[in-house]
């Protein structure tokens, strides 16, 4: 009689191969440009050329997906309101009535109320960086950035759009936090903050010098443990999609979702530049077939990652690995930034159980 643990990776890889062969696009990501006004010192898009997809081109991309059925599409860059063909590349979207996520730094997008009040999309994604000009220009390397964005934020709430924050947390800005915090949920919106930065897509990898430093990951975490202690009790009652079962590949990526870059790259996620190809060579279709090769893939059951026991609280994959260790998008490996958070979580899980 199989017991619960293997009950449970019976059933996920019975649902993930049967999903797998019924596999269908209703998500995409669209990098129309990696062009940006802002010079962020985490940005994982350093020191790329800029380029901008021709507007031919994204529309046929588009076409072709609603063909496959595509349903959502997130617009994003860089900061995607400097494309030159922004305009005609939503409006293009929306005529085709796909619900669109943007996602903007928002510096500009007090030239497009107007515009977007005509053509709403589902919701606009902005990211905060700090509650001052100054912490902002720390991050960003503009002299205004907060009174911009704080600017036309109100403005955009005022017209009725519908927004969420976000904020990435880093030796610049997280002494912050609490403030961000407050300033974000003040607005009655969807907020989420990440304290993980990802590798740089050249390879350089600079920007890893921007994480927290051990001492003050540990004192903001015990800030951070106060809002989500109760979501985190909750993983121990739920499964964790990515780590609860044996498929390599757990999310949605290459089963309903995919990425175009600026350069007609598709790929099964921002970051998965080893599933690449262009649609100079392939049709979406053709690419979007030949993502089957990972779904079935499975994770390595001697390895570090598999038998570790704070998997449940990680959010590690073979794409973070990937970014981290420049492996072939086919093992997982243990990625630091994320080893320290599993732990967090788990020891504070741990302690609050036990003071029941």
């Amino acid at each position: 009689m199989l017991n619960e643990e293997k009950l449970k990776n019976f059933l996920f890889k019975k649902y993930y191969k049967r999903l797998s062969n019924h596999r269908k696009l209703r998500s995409a990501t669209f990098e129309i440009s990696n062009a940006c006004n802002f010079k962020c010192i985490h940005c994982y898009n350093q020191n790329l050329a800029i380029k901008f997809i021709p507007l031919d081109i994204a529309k046929r991309m588009i076409d072709e997906m609603c063909e496959m059925g595509l349903e959502t599409i997130t617009i994003t860059g860089g900061e995607p309101t400097v494309h030159p063909n922004f305009k005609e590349i939503y409006k293009h979207c929306f005529d085709k009535g796909l619900k669109i996520a943007l996602f903007s730094n928002g510096y500009f997008l007090d030239k497009y109320i107007d515009f977007l009040k005509a053509n709403p999309p589902e919701r606009i994604e902005i990211s905060i960086y700090g509650v001052d000009d100054a912490t902002y220009k720390s991050v960003c390397l503009v002299n205004d950035g907060f009174s911009v964005v704080n600017k036309n934020i109100h403005m955009l709430i005022d017209a009725g759009l519908t927004l969420s924050l976000k904020t990435v947390i880093m030796e610049q800005n997280w002494k912050q936090f609490e403030q961000i915090n407050d300033y974000c949920t003040g607005f009655n919106v969807p907020f989420r903050f990440d304290l993980n930065l990802l590798a740089s897509k050249d390879f350089s990898n600079g920007q890893q010098t921007n994480r927290l430093t051990d001492k003050d990951y540990l004192s903001i975490m015990n800030k951070i443990k106060k809002l989500k202690l109760k979501n985190w009790l909750s993983f121990l009652t739920r499964e964790n999609m990515n780590n609860d079962n044996d498929c390599l590949y757990s999310c949605g990526a290459g089963r309903i979702s995919l990425f175009i870059n600026c350069l007609g790259g598709v790929r099964l996620c921002n970051f998965a530049e080893f599933s690449e190809k262009n649609i100079k060579d392939f049709s979406i279709k053709e690419i979007w077939d030949s993502f089957s090769q990972y779904l079935n893939l499975e994770k390595d059951k001697s390895g570090e990652c598999y038998n570790c026991k704070y998997k449940k609280f990680c959010s590690n994959c073979a794409v973070s690995t990937y970014m981290e260790h420049r492996t072939n998008g086919k093992v997982i490996l243990p990625v630091e930034q994320n080893c320290r958070e599993a732990k967090f979580i788990y020891n504070s899980v741990k302690s609050a159980k036990n003071d029941k």
